[in-house]
């Protein structure tokens, strides 16, 4: 039996994990997404942060990186079988007509998930964020 291949593949593959658990959250937020959804609503700005972050703690989503003052959070999922993890870049900040605006982002930590994928994550993420802030009022 050749295991050159095998051995190959297993390396490839320890680097790619290596190389996603080094990104950091904080390194995504001037970054451009791979996909945006965005919603408004009637919510000071900092009651929405303290929902988002009280949510994302509760299903198992970290934050690693955290500006109060900029409205910014980004989420940080793990590697995991299928993927090599994502960021999740929000921001939520005050419009020019008085409404707040929240804007969830995606951002692969490793290229190649494929466009299905991302949105079935983004969707997952934005619905339960507007379950949570509906809940709240």
């Amino acid at each position: 039996m050749n295991f050159n291949g095998l051995i190959i593949g297993l390396i490839a593959v320890a680097i790619f994990y290596a190389i996603s658990r080094s990104k950091r959250g904080k390194d995504v937020v001037n970054k451009l997404p791979d996909y945006v959804k965005e919603f408004r609503l009637n919510m000071p700005p900092d009651r929405v942060l303290k929902i988002i972050v009280n949510y994302v703690n509760s299903v198992g989503y970290s934050v690693s990186h955290l500006d109060i003052d900029k409205g910014e959070i980004v989420l940080d999922e793990s590697a995991s079988i299928s993927d090599w993890g994502f960021f999740y870049p929000i921001r939520v900040f005050l419009d020019s007509d008085g409404k707040t605006r929240i804007s969830i982002g995606i951002r692969g930590k490793i290229h190649g998930a494929s466009k299905s994928q991302i949105r079935s994550r983004m969707d997952k993420l934005v619905n339960g964020i507007k379950a949570a802030i509906y809940t709240s009022k």
